[in-house]
């Protein structure tokens, strides 16, 4: 993905720096990056939710084991 955005990134600063930008698809070329930009942007907000979720499902998973153990504890000191 790294080369494609440099691909495209290198298209467009090729075109911006022609003498008629607009005639060698400078604004194409633009679109082009800025819509790579865009689903990079996309795919780092999924990144980030899985990561929220995960955090969110381990942090119950602790929540779970400690009142787990506070069963145990409590069911050993009336037995005991």
């Amino acid at each position: 993905m790294a080369d494609q955005f440099i691909y495209k990134l290198n298209a467009m600063e090729n075109a911006a720096q022609s003498d008629c930008p607009a005639a060698n698809g400078y604004g194409d070329k633009r679109e082009a990056v800025l819509d790579h930009v865009a689903a990079l942007a996309a795919k780092l907000a999924r990144a980030q939710a899985a990561v929220r979720w995960a955090d969110s499902v381990i942090e119950y998973l602790d929540w779970e084991e400690q009142f787990a153990q506070a069963i145990r504890e409590a069911k050993e000191s009336k037995h005991g």
